[in-house]
């Protein structure tokens, strides 16, 4: 049986909870309201995680707001985004462990609630006392669990430390992909046995708590997934795990470097061997910022091993879990929560690798002669595909032709020639994709690690 509690306050909310609320906020007192927005501060790329400009001019005039949500991130970097911006009035909102004061510096204000914030925006409008607050009526639009956390429903059913553990790590790892428990199979003499391959002890307790349940996902394969309770309790459970191991999971960043970091990010999406383009995954970034992380993608033919080493240390940290795909063929997945937090450590790398426009030019076209090329292997469709890519990637033919002429290619394949299909014959596929490895690795060491 579940025990509710009184969760009239902000303690059981989520980044992404305080979110949806700022913004249901600003857009009370008529704002259009996104978020996650990315901007461009001095050359390097950042994200807002709530902008917004005025819809209503009777309540909002003219104002523009930028609002940072400051759970684990350093206070100043959240200020210097804001500052970035531009904003008519930003504000931080900044949910610590320690309570900070409430600031105002100009138009700039750190506050540490929800509350706080729809006052301070108040005070700025200058909204009449007449136009009623919507604090703390939206905190009832986010719905609440039945416990504030995990520690507290293991406190109620006096679950035993050890298994506290194992219930945790089947939580995460069922919010972040999927956990097989059971498999069927049958036999002459006893028909269909069950066979136990997870943790049942562990999933035992997360259904007493109402946290997860059983589903056959394809034949044979007994699956765990949650349910709403339960995936807004694993949401606040990966949020304070990735916060309990940031400095390490930054150490691992700059040990293996932001290339490999950025390639275990794509590698765990699991689109790296199968898309030029990666639109449909980075659909909110700039440009210039989507076709820097395709062409990093180009560098995974010479570091998939350590993009893997990569997912393997993240996995042992308790931030990345296995999923069969079938048979023994796996993947592994990240905490979204994780994943955010390893592409905040180097977005200023790749903000710096957008800009060397050459570079990037000549990964992509690497990338693409060694997957499409010869040209003469493709049917109409892919060849179409494939010019569809170049077009949104804005690459030319022209372009294709300089990276061509780099590569020693004699006795290998024909000269390019950019006004006629096939554009260039290749006599010998495997030495020829040897060439284009060799120049992946010598642009490689131009990479600052």
């Amino acid at each position: 049986m579940i025990i509710e509690i009184d969760l009239s306050g902000e303690g059981n909310l989520t980044h992404r909870d305080y979110q949806e609320l700022v913004a249901k906020i600003l857009s009370y007192y008529g704002f259009i309201v996104r978020t996650e927005c990315w901007i461009s501060i001095d050359g390097e790329f950042r994200r807002l995680d709530v902008c917004a400009r005025c819809g209503r001019k009777d309540l909002c005039g003219d104002a523009t707001v930028a609002v940072e949500i400051s759970l684990s991130s350093r206070l100043e970097k959240d200020l210097h985004t804001i500052y970035g911006s531009r904003p008519t009035y930003g504000f931080v909102l900044a949910i610590k462990p320690i309570t900070l004061p409430s600031l105002s510096m100009g138009n700039i204000f750190v506050v540490n609630s929800l509350e706080d914030l729809e006052n301070r925006l108040r005070e700025v409008l200058r909204t009449p006392s007449s136009y009623p607050k919507t604090y703390p009526g939206i905190l009832n639009e986010i719905p609440k669990p039945a416990y504030r956390d995990l520690d507290e429903a293991f406190e109620t059913f006096q679950i035993p430390p050890k298994l506290r553990l194992r219930a945790r790590y089947l939580l995460l790892h069922t919010y972040t992909t999927c956990y097989e428990l059971y498999t069927e199979y049958e036999t002459v003499s006893r028909g269909w046995v069950r066979r136990t391959i997870g943790d049942e002890e562990a999933f035992t307790v997360l259904k007493q708590l109402d946290l997860a349940y059983l589903e056959r996902r394809r034949e044979y394969v007994y699956v765990v997934r949650l349910t709403d309770a339960g995936y807004r309790i694993a949401k606040i459970e990966a949020e304070k795990h990735v916060i309990e191991v940031e400095k390490e999971l930054k150490r691992l960043t700059e040990e293996y470097g932001w290339v490999v970091a950025l390639l275990a990010l794509l590698q765990d999406i699991y689109l790296l061997e199968h898309e030029l383009s990666l639109e449909l995954l980075f659909e909110e970034l700039p440009f210039q910022l989507m076709r820097a992380v395709v062409a990093t993608s180009a560098f995974y033919y010479i570091l998939k091993d350590k993009s893997e080493e990569f997912l393997n240390a993240l996995e042992r940290l308790g931030v990345a879990f296995r999923c069969r795909i079938y048979g023994d063929k796996y993947r592994i997945n990240i905490l979204p929560e994780a994943r955010e937090m390893l592409f905040d450590f180097i977005i200023d790398k790749i903000s710096w690798f957008a800009g060397n426009e050459e570079l990037v030019k000549d990964l992509v076209c690497l990338k693409v002669f060694y997957r499409f090329f010869p040209l003469s292997e493709l049917n109409e469709y892919n060849l179409r595909k494939l010019y569809e890519n170049l077009h949104r990637l804005e690459i030319s033919l022209e372009d294709m032709e300089k990276v061509y002429k780099k590569l020693p290619l004699a006795g290998i394949a024909s000269p390019f020639n950019k006004d006629k299909p096939p554009y260039a014959l290749i006599y010998n596929r495997e030495r020829f994709r040897e060439r284009i490895l060799e120049e992946i690795r010598n642009l490689y060491t131009k990479i600052p690690k």
